[in-house]
């Protein structure tokens, strides 16, 4: 608490000044406006500001983040930490970008994907990049990109500047974030920093979730511009974070992260050579899992504590230089991209840091691309990009002489996009390669298989229509993928209720009978006597419904199968009236394992979110009702490197509601109230929820969304 009082002190004396500031004609600077979903205005990319107030509240990481994008799923852990999946696919499949450096996590099950290191209020834009249709966001665009953009600040019209939030809500959610930077003709400074932490939720039953979070990150950025065109830019990022998980037997008791990265610029060089960039980084994620910092296990036959931590550490340095060409109307960026990966680990009792850390995966990566766009004509426009990586992936456990020590995999990604422009609509088409390598998760599960790597061949199309107070936009897209990974129980370890082990290969099961008639809630489980866990690992005990609580390890193993996806998303804003408008978005994905014959796992159901808003620049309030369909379509047992299907799911309304008000050009005042009519539910991606309430037993068969979530947020930007 002492953190968030010391975050709010500068805040909190802007604001004095702001709040005795005479009134002036308002601006749109800043927004009353509380963000419940996003709007396409460009072929295959969606655009976002991450400062802005979001609904539902996020937990202040990157992946709660990105919920406001249609056919964008999270999966639930815990309050904090969730893995993203746009169109049913995450991981590697979801290249995640951090000011031009990928984020990598170092946790065997997930505990701390990339976006879990990821400050939001420290970059200046997010862009989302549906499917396969660049090749300058790096390899393996499987399912698309997420890139967090930080740019370089201007001060034009003053020396300075200055953006804080503070926010406080239910279940002791205390958010502070600010940001302030200087700069003038030869450069510039910018400083950030934010905290964000929380209690443990109530979902809509009442059960208290094991899911409290404390997170603290800062940013400073230094730039040199010598000249108009030339620019010298460094960048450090430091991030501390605790978090506690209802799906498992371990929580998060550190999650540290240092960054930097420098960047060297030069425009306009001639006539057709519009820049040339370099850039070098490096990302160093140390995180520790054990059983003791955040809860109290005690083994069943002694009674004695159980201690037992896991100390993963990865190092990540990335460079990149890049070239942009300008010719009349054809524009070229090409470059080449390099990446070093090392993971280290160690692990044991409460006494871990005393051991050294051990070598486990490497991987190198070297690519070169090039995409270009022509504007044939000014209603018309052809995109291509071409990209080819080598990838090495290394067992440092294994024997040199060991076949599967080292594996090289060749990757080639391209892609053809057209685009025409009529009257008030724009259509595009593009069709799409991306290949993938196996990643550090899904080797960690086939040691002794050497997977194939991944190839998704995938057709994008859509339009955007603008018109008066009308918007709509239309994305669909068809895709197979060969060579799909999937993860899934080893055969003589995956069990369902009331039955024995799974007799096949496969183990995935599709059901099709009745739906739930309501969603999970807390189920007493008696008395609660954990297994007590390897060290390294994590351990779980069946969940309601016979589901173990999560699969881990050796439990697990990765195959290649073939997969064909479909779906799309369709968004339409109407302003009705004056200061009035309603939105409306249905976002849809439909998957099959053709190998197995199954429902491609993990695959989210139908969604469809509603929005009723008003706002005449000084006060706003909206209204949100999302709602999703039952999902019968799953392959128990089947999934990725993130979790498994547990079973069907069924449909579920949540209405939330929300106010601003901007008390003169420089300050907003907003709030509202999610899930309003305290409704128990679970998304049908979310992992399992044995480990809900620890000290009382309690389980559900996934982990809850919260109840009803009230909060309030102040913001001043000047």
């Amino acid at each position: 608490m002492k953190t968030s009082r010391f975050l709010l002190l500068p805040l909190a004396a802007a604001l004095s000044q702001v709040w005795a500031a005479p009134v002036a004609e308002e601006t749109a600077e800043l927004s009353p406006v509380t963000v419940t979903g996003t709007q396409q205005q460009k072929a295959n990319t969606v655009k976002f500001n991450p400062k802005a107030t979001l609904q539902p509240l996020p937990a202040g990481d990157g992946a709660d983040l990105l919920q406001s994008v249609p056919n964008m799923s999270i999966i639930r852990k815990g309050g904090s930490s969730g893995d993203p999946l746009f169109r049913g696919l995450g991981g590697s499949r979801l290249a995640i970008n951090a000011d031009d450096q990928f984020v990598y996590g170092g946790c065997s099950n997930r505990m701390d994907p990339p976006t879990s290191y990821i400050h939001p209020s420290t970059f200046d834009e997010v862009v989302v990049t549906k499917g396969p249709q660049t090749v300058t966001q790096g390899m393996g665009l499987i399912s698309g990109s997420v890139h967090f953009v930080r740019k370089d600040p201007t001060f034009h019209e003053q020396p300075y500047s200055f953006n804080g939030s503070t926010t406080l809500g239910s279940s002791g959610r205390r958010d502070a974030s600010f940001e302030a930077g200087a700069g003038g003709k030869y450069g510039y400074a910018r400083l950030n920093v934010s905290h964000n932490e929380s209690d443990d939720y109530k979902d809509g039953a009442g059960n208290r979730v094991h899911s409290n979070f404390k997170r603290d990150g800062q940013m400073v950025q230094l730039g040199v511009t010598p000249t108009e065109n030339t620019t010298i830019a460094g960048t450090y990022e430091r991030s501390r974070g605790k978090a506690a998980y209802a799906d498992r037997m371990m929580d998060g008791s550190k999650f540290d992260r240092e960054a930097w990265n420098i960047r060297i610029s030069q425009r306009n060089i001639t006539p057709w050579l519009s820049e040339i960039e370099a850039r070098y980084g490096s990302s160093e994620i140390d995180h520790v899992m054990d059983t003791y910092s955040l809860r109290t296990i005690r083994d069943s036959s002694t009674g004695m504590q159980i201690k037992k931590a896991n100390n993963p550490k990865r190092r990540t340095d990335t460079g990149n230089l890049k070239a942009v060409f300008d010719w009349d109307n054809v524009n070229l960026q090409t470059g080449i991209d390099y990446m070093r990966d090392r993971h280290t680990e160690r692990n044991g009792n409460e006494n871990y840091a005393s051991s050294p850390f051990k070598p486990t995966q490497s991987f190198d990566q070297l690519g070169g691309f090039a995409e270009a766009a022509w504007q044939r004509t000014d209603k018309q426009k052809l995109i291509a990009g071409l990209r080819h990586d080598q990838v090495t992936g290394t067992y440092e456990t294994k024997a040199d002489s060991d076949p599967l020590k080292k594996t090289k995999y060749p990757l080639t990604s391209g892609f053809f996009r057209f685009e025409q422009t009529t009257g008030n609509t724009k259509y595009y088409a593009g069709l799409g390669i991306a290949q993938r390598a196996p990643d550090y998760w899904e080797r960690k599960k086939s040691e002794n298989l050497r997977l194939r790597k991944e190839t998704n061949r995938q057709l994008d199309a859509g339009l955007i229509w603008n018109s008066g107070n009308w918007h709509v936009s239309a994305s669909v897209f068809a895709g197979k993928v060969d060579d799909f990974i999937i993860v899934e129980p080893k055969p003589m370890t995956h069990h369902t209720a009331g039955s024995a082990s799974a007799p096949s290969h496969h183990t995935g099961h599709h059901h099709t009978g009745p739906t739930p008639t309501a969603p999970a809630t807390g189920v007493p489980a008696g008395s609660h006597t954990p297994t007590t866990p390897a060290a390294g690992g994590h351990s779980g005990t069946p969940a309601a419904g016979g589901h173990a609580g999560h699969h881990h390890g050796p439990d697990l193993s990765a195959r290649n199968i073939d997969a064909i996806r479909l779906g799309g998303e369709l968004e339409v804003k109407w302003q009705f009236a004056p200061n009035w408008s309603i939105s409306s978005n249905l976002a849809y994905t439909r998957g099959k394992n053709t190998t197995d014959n199954l429902p491609l796992a993990q695959t989210p159901p139908l969604e469809w979110n509603n929005t009723l808003a008003f706002d005449n620049g000084k006060f706003s309030a909206g209204v949100l009702w999302k709602l999703v369909a039952k999902q019968n379509r799953y392959a128990k047992g089947q999934g990725n490197i993130i979790g498994q299907d547990i079973g069907a799911s069924a449909g579920f309304g949540v209405l939330s509601v929300n106010a601003g008000w901007k008390f003169n050009k420089y300050a907003t005042l907003q709030a509202g109230v999610d899930n309003v009519f305290n409704k128990t539910y679970a998304e049908f991606v979310s992992r399992s929820g044995g480990f809900v309430d620890p000290a009382a037993g309690i389980k559900t068969t996934r982990v809850n969304e919260p109840g009803r979530t009230a909060w309030l947020r102040l913001q001043a930007k000047f």
